[in-house]
């Protein structure tokens, strides 16, 4: 009936304006007439029918003064912003969602296409950006079954290049994950090669520099890395390997560490913090070493949360910017965002940097009731320290963890590497300089103690 409907008015079109005037403008005569059907009445609208546990009904009349009752609406439906643009269309069967569903933005530009069957996500799925002057661009395709991610996904950047591609296996990802770096030529530029099974990370990952020289590899079973892992520079010339056994100790693993320095030395040993004369505990994360523990080194300019020392012994002392750009030790600094960006790009995992890096307890669980502490993948042992306020008073801890870094906002702000228990991702945040926040700090001299091969 609908097609009929659109020839019909053309065939109008063409006798009022003429064949030539109408053909000009076909694309948007169609367009319109089409959106003039859906709005017709063989077309509902959602506010027009009754909603009741996910199911939409109509109200139907039966005989004069018998009274009304309510039927599920089966056939064409739309819905609208405020502005009477169209929201979303599609059909509902059985006062169901089913077959293909549009949704679109205030603008009137697509948001995602998605099928459905008696109200559940089966079948192909599309989403787009925000329409900009070159038009809308596809964010990502792929399938569902029985409400979850299923087969072949792909995802691009708003310049239509290819993002990541992978499998999906019951909602889980599942199989080889390939991510490539935004600006590359039509075959893409390879950043990372991921394996999953059911989920998890398993098998053999791959990372790669924006020239596609190997980075790193990994290993990993059940989820947890394990065996062999080497680390490449730009040579492509190897600068470290970990042996990291299958024995976890506290969800750590056994490590023995091996470097490559200048001259190709082998070199080895621990970290020391020559100013007092004491070990810190330390994590490797690319080419950079960081203390693997929040500082405690008592200071004017900083204190315990709750003013209480058994919490500095669990999460370090908190410190004003000012005190945090000189309380690292001799070979230390507070590292600068730019350090912060080469640690978590190192690591991987967009979105995922803070679960990566957070402890794998003493995190508050979720608002959604799930669990809120990290993987702490790397062993930095991020923990939830909270926050002082000059004021006097604390907040956050066990649900916020901030780090100051060395860079500045403005004269009466700076910048934190900021975490929470309700997010997997790693932020920055802009703090006034007289809160009190934790401090992680960067090594200097990457290695000492040399040992030759």
């Amino acid at each position: 009936m609908k097609k009929i409907i659109v020839i019909l008015v053309f065939a109008a079109l063409i006798i009022v304006f003429g064949l030539e005037k109408v053909v000009f403008g076909i694309e948007e005569v169609v367009n319109w007439v089409e959106e003039v059907v859906e709005r017709s009445f063989f077309t509902v609208k959602l506010s027009e029918l009754e909603k009741r546990n996910d199911v939409y009904y109509e109200k139907k009349t039966q005989k004069p003064y018998s009274g009304s009752y309510l039927k599920p609406y089966s056939g064409k439906f739309i819905d609208t912003y405020r502005n009477n643009a169209i929201k979303e269309k599609g059909t509902l069967k059985g006062g169901r969602r089913d077959g293909e569903i549009k949704a679109y933005r205030e603008d009137g530009s697509i948001e995602k296409i998605e099928t459905f069957e008696d109200n559940v996500l089966n079948g192909k799925c599309e989403a787009y950006y925000e329409k900009d002057e070159k038009g809308n661009h596809i964010m990502h395709t792929g399938h569902y079954k029985n409400g979850e991610q299923d087969g072949e996904w792909k995802h691009y950047y708003k310049n239509g290049n290819l993002k990541r591609t992978g499998y999906y296996k019951n909602g889980e990802p599942n199989g080889e994950w390939k991510h490539y770096y935004e600006y590359h030529d039509k075959d893409g530029k390879l950043m990372r090669v991921e394996n999953y099974k059911d989920g998890e990370p398993e098998g053999r990952w791959e990372h790669y520099d924006g020239n596609v020289n190997p980075i790193r590899v990994e290993h990993y079973i059940d989820g947890k890395r394990d065996r062999e892992s080497e680390h490449y520079d730009e040579n492509v010339r190897p600068i470290r390997i970990e042996y990291l056994e299958v024995n976890y100790i506290d969800g750590k693993p056994d490590e023995k560490w091996e470097y490559y320095g200048e001259n190709r030395k082998r070199m080895s040993g621990s970290p020391v913090d020559q100013g007092e004369c004491k070990e810190h505990k330390t994590v490797t994360i690319g080419s950079q070493i960081w203390m693997a523990e929040n500082l405690n080194y008592a200071v004017e300019g900083s204190v315990c949360y709750d003013n209480k020392a058994e919490n500095c012994t669990k999460y370090g002392r908190l410190y004003n910017w000012n005190t945090a750009k000189n309380a690292c030790p001799d070979g230390w600094h507070l590292p600068s965002q730019a350090e912060w960006e080469k640690m978590t790009a190192y690591i991987g995992g967009l979105g995922i940097e803070g679960k990566k890096l957070k402890a794998g307890n003493g995190w508050n669980d979720k608002n959604d009731g799930s669990n809120g502490n990290g993987t702490d993948e790397f062993g930095f042992s991020a923990l939830p320290g909270g926050d002082g306020n000059s004021d006097g008073s604390f907040s956050n801890v066990g649900s916020v963890g901030s780090w100051w870094s060395a860079n500045e906002y403005n004269s009466s702000t700076a910048y934190s590497r900021r975490m929470n228990h309700n997010s997997d991702n790693a932020y920055w945040y802009g703090n006034p300089k007289p809160y009190l926040l934790s401090v992680r700090c960067v090594k200097d001299i990457i290695f000492n103690n040399p040992v030759n091969p």
